[in-house]
C-alpha cells in the first residue's frame, strides 16, 4: 500500500474533509448547540487528521495509536466520554471511503481500524515520572511542588543547595529538570493542573537553568561544535535547550537557536559554525514534515556530507525507529543519551 499517497491526499484535502465531517456531525443538532461545539469539533478533527497524515507518511502506526491514547486520556480526565473520539474515527473512515478510491482508502482504514480496536485496551497513565529509581526523587518532588504553587524562590533554593553539596549539574538536569517537566506533561494530560501551571513551570525552569550557566561553561572543551534548534513552527524548546546545555557540559561548543527556527537559518548556522552535529527537536507529531524537509535539504548540500543529525522529542520516544524515516542519523531518549550517541556516530564517520 502507498501510505505516502494517502498522507499527501489527506493534507491536500484536509479542510474539505473536516468540513464534510462537521456537516455530518451537526446536521440534526440545533443552531445553539452548533455555535457552541462546532468550532471545537473542527479544531480537534483537524488535529487528528494532521497526526494521521504524519503517521501514514512515516508508516508509523504506533505514532497514531499513541495519539489516540493521549486523546482518550485527555478527554476522559475532563469527564468527556471517549465515545466522541470513537465516533470521530468512524466518521473519518466513512468520509474517506466515500471520497476516494481504494488505494487512498485502504491505508487510512488500516490505521483508523487499529485505533478503534486499541481504544478499548487503553488505561490512563498513572505512574509518576518521579519514581524511587530517581536518586534525587525527594528533591525533584519538592522542586515540582514549589513550582506548581508558584514558589520559585524555594525551587531555586533546592537547586542551590544541591550545587553547594557538590551534586553535578548533569544530575540536576537529568533527575530534577527533565523528570519534573515530564511529570508536568502527565499531570496536564490527567487534568490535574492547568495550561497556566504548565507554562509557569516551564518558564521558571528555563530561568533557573540560566542561573547555572557559570557551572556549565566552565567545563574543558573538546573542539566539537553542535547547532541545536526546534524546527520551523515548533514552539516547544525546553527539551532541546537541555540537550544543548548537556553538550556544553561535555565540552562541546553549542549554537542554540531556540524554537521555531526557519530551515534556511539552520543551514546557514551549520555552515557558519562548521558544525559537527545538528540536533533538532520535534515535540508535536504534526511538525515531523518540517523536520523531514529540513534534513532532506541538508543532505543535498555538498558542504554537509560529514554532519551528523540527531532528531529527538516525544514522537521519537513513541516510535524509536522514526528517526530513520525522516533521514536523521540517530535519536535519543534523554540529553545524556544524546551525547553518548553523538560520540559513537562521530567515531563511525571518522573511521
Amino acid at each position: 500500500m502507498n501510505y505516502q499517497l494517502s498522507a499527501n491526499k489527506l493534507r491536500l484535502d484536509r479542510d474539505a474533509i473536516v468540513n464534510e465531517m462537521a456537516e455530518k456531525q451537526f446536521t440534526n443538532s440545533g443552531a445553539k448547540k452548533d455555535a457552541l461545539t462546532r468550532p471545537s469539533f473542527i479544531d480537534d478533527t483537524r488535529y487528528h487528521l494532521n497526526v494521521l497524515a504524519e503517521s501514514l507518511e512515516v508508516e508509523s502506526k504506533e505514532l497514531f495509536l499513541n495519539h489516540v491514547d493521549w486523546a482518550k486520556s485527555m478527554l476522559e480526565s475532563r469527564n468527556v466520554t471517549s465515545d466522541m473520539l470513537k465516533n470521530n474515527l468512524e466518521q473519518l473512515g466513512d468520509v474517506i471511503s466515500m471520497r476516494y478510491r481504494d488505494e487512498i482508502v485502504k491505508p487510512v482504514l488500516e490505521y483508523t481500524g487499529s485505533a478503534l480496536s486499541h481504544l478499548s485496551q487503553f488505561n490512563h497513565p498513572t505512574k509518576s515520572f518521579i519514581d524511587r529509581e530517581n536518586p534525587l526523587s525527594e528533591q525533584a518532588s519538592q522542586y515540582l511542588d514549589h513550582l506548581l504553587n508558584a514558589r520559585r524562590k524555594e525551587a531555586v533554593d533546592i537547586i542551590d543547595n544541591l550545587i553547594q553539596n557538590d551534586v553535578h549539574v548533569r544530575d540536576i538536569y537529568e533527575y530534577i529538570f527533565q523528570t519534573s517537566q515530564y511529570e508536568v506533561g502527565r499531570l496536564w494530560q490527567l487534568n490535574k493542573i492547568t495550561v497556566a501551571h504548565e507554562h509557569y513551570c516551564t518558564a521558571a525552569t528555563q530561568t533557573i537553568m540560566s542561573g547555572l550557566y557559570s557551572h556549565i561553561f566552565s567545563m574543558d572543551r573538546t573542539g566539537k561544535v553542535m547547532v541545536s534548534c526546534s524546527v520551523s513552527n515548533e514552539l516547544h524548546e525546553i527539551g532541546i535547550r537541555m540537550v544543548s546545555d548537556y553538550f556544553e557540559m561535555e565540552g562541546w561548543d553549542t549554537y542554540y537557536m531556540g524554537a521555531n527556527t526557519p530551515a534556511d537559518d539552520i543551514i546557514a548556522a551549520i555552515k557558519e559554525n562548521r558544525a559537527d552535529l545538528l540536533s533538532i527537536s520535534v515535540t508535536i507529531p504534526t511538525f515531523l514534515d518540517q523536520a523531514r524537509k529540513l534534513i532532506s535539504k541538508i543532505r543535498q548540500h555538498p558542504d554537509f556530507k560529514k554532519t551528523i543529525i540527531l532528531a529527538g522529542g516525544y514522537p521519537f520516544i513513541v516510535a524509536p525507529d522514526l528517526y530513520k524515516k525522516i533521514g536523521a542519523d540517530g535519536t535519543a531518549k534523554s540529553a545524556k543519551e544524546s551525547v553518548e550517541i553523538a560520540r559513537k556516530l562521530l567515531d563511525q564517520k571518522q573511521s
